[in-house]
């Protein structure tokens, strides 16, 4: 059976909040989940925000709020992205999502290193079936997407210029992920379960938690396929120009891997009425480096669904 990364399965919408665990809580929960592997979960235990969309009108959305959708918020000079595609087609990427670093970083249990202020605005021409957008698994649809960083004040609600999602808040909750696995770690099935169960309890306990989708800034990305810091670095370093991973090229290029890490994940969403492909995640990634450096041209977009 293929194990979806994260917290376990999506609860019921109908639940009530809980409170959400403190991390000694969950450290002390991961242990008995997990004896073999606890310790090292803890050891790479990263925070993160989820975040909780409402549909709501955008022009009920303050200017600089995090949200998804709708019309993002810029700085008056900007020019809206584009890329050329290979069929040598100008197209304006899509606006899907803004996460206010202010808002983020107060919300979170740690710092979560994705800068101190501003706005972080998400685009990208993600196309399902590949044949005019991007899916993020070769190294020639990078152009395709894009991550911009402004500063908070001076901010203009722009017109889109591309296809317009519906716009929904975000109120970002705190949590801390673990990783899927650990490597040369093996466990027994009942560590298995035990880490399902925890996964379950830890997702019913988010404040909100009507968290059928399952958006998240930072921390260790809930992949579907594989690790989504593997396929980014595949798809820029590894991969042809449909996609097929070179294995030669791929054993050289791996030890790339953890200079990478997701900095949003966008679940599809009944209550936003957004599906991506068949119930996928999208994801925006970038290099830690790039990230402290404020150098955000480098970053790069993958797409997954079961």
């Amino acid at each position: 059976m293929k194990r979806l990364f994260g917290f376990g399965g999506k609860p019921d919408a109908s639940h009530q909040a809980g409170r959400v665990w403190t991390r000694d809580e969950v450290e002390a929960k991961l242990i008995k989940a997990s004896p073999t592997a606890g310790t090292a979960l803890i050891a790479r235990l990263r925070p993160a925000v989820r975040l909780i969309a409402s549909p709501m009108q955008d022009q009920r959305i303050p200017v600089g709020a995090t949200k998804f959708g709708g019309r993002p918020d810029l700085p008056r000079d900007f020019a809206w992205p584009s890329w050329r595609n290979p069929q040598d087609e100008v197209r304006p990427l899509s606006f899907y999502a803004q996460i206010s670093l202010d808002e983020i970083n107060t919300a979170a249990p740690a710092p979560l290193g994705l800068g101190a202020a501003g706005l972080l605005s998400f685009f990208c021409d993600y196309a399902y079936d590949g044949l005019n957008g991007i899916t993020g698994l070769m190294s020639w649809e990078q152009p395709g997407c894009r991550i911009i960083h402004s500063l908070a004040t001076g901010l203009v609600r722009y017109e889109s210029q591309a296809m317009e999602w519906p716009s929904g808040s975000l109120a970002a909750f705190p949590i801390w992920t673990r990783p899927a696995s650990i490597p040369g770690v093996k466990l027994p099935d009942s560590e298995f379960d035990g880490l399902d169960a925890f996964d379950r309890a830890y997702e019913s306990s988010i404040a909100g938690s009507s968290t059928s989708a399952r958006h998240q800034a930072g921390g260790h990305a809930m992949f579907i396929q594989h690790p989504v810091e593997v396929e980014v670095v595949q798809a820029l370093f590894a991969s042809d120009e449909h996609g097929r991973v070179d294995p030669e090229r791929w054993k050289a290029a791996r030890v790339r891997v953890p200079e990478w890490r997701v900095v949003l994940q966008i679940d599809s969403d009944n209550g936003l009425d957004v599906m991506w492909g068949d119930a996928g995640m999208l994801y925006w990634a970038a290099r830690q480096e790039d990230i402290d450096q404020d150098n955000w041209t480098n970053a790069m977009f993958n797409f997954q669904c079961s």
